[in-house]
């Protein structure tokens, strides 16, 4: 729902779109391909393209937004970046934000960095303390005792 702050053109048909579109491309993934296992990082990869073509080709089938209600949102918000030139010119007293692309940076980055986390950690969760099995290894190995059925805990050895 943040399209509209980065590019006038996006309407509300346009974030319908964007918001329905993957719903539908992972049930049709999921209903022609049973046989194939997409898991989480794979299916995104079809399906954010297909979202993406399919809201910015909305937002050039569907009527913009009127230019009146634009010029208020602009004077209220006075969003920046590239999307929003035309606006800006219209209204020359109002300025604009900057910055974005440093944002547009950090926002990759911290994309990269979750993803990264992510394939780090694998289908195998031996380094994270906090699985049952870990934990419960944990428990044992450092003298450290949960007794479950008085749902206690002390120390001593199990």
């Amino acid at each position: 729902m943040i399209l509209r702050w980065f590019w006038w053109r996006v309407n509300a048909i346009c974030e319908i779109v964007a918001t329905v579109t993957p719903f539908i491309v992972y049930g049709v993934i999921h209903f022609y391909f049973p046989d194939k296992e997409f898991n989480s990082p794979t299916h995104f990869f079809i399906i954010v393209p297909i979202t993406t073509l399919a809201w910015v080709v909305t937002s050039f089938l569907t009527k913009p937004t009127k230019e009146e209600r634009l010029l208020d949102f602009y004077k209220i918000v006075h969003p920046g970046g590239f999307g929003w030139k035309k606006i800006a010119a219209k209204l020359p007293d109002v300025k604009s934000d900057t910055g974005y692309f440093v944002l547009f940076i950090d926002w990759g980055l911290g994309i990269i960095l979750v993803y990264m986390f992510l394939f780090g950690i694998g289908k195998n969760n031996s380094w994270c303390l906090f699985t049952r099995n870990n934990l419960h290894n944990y428990r044992t190995h450092s003298g450290i005792f949960y007794s479950e059925t008085r749902g206690t805990s002390g120390m001593g050895r199990t």
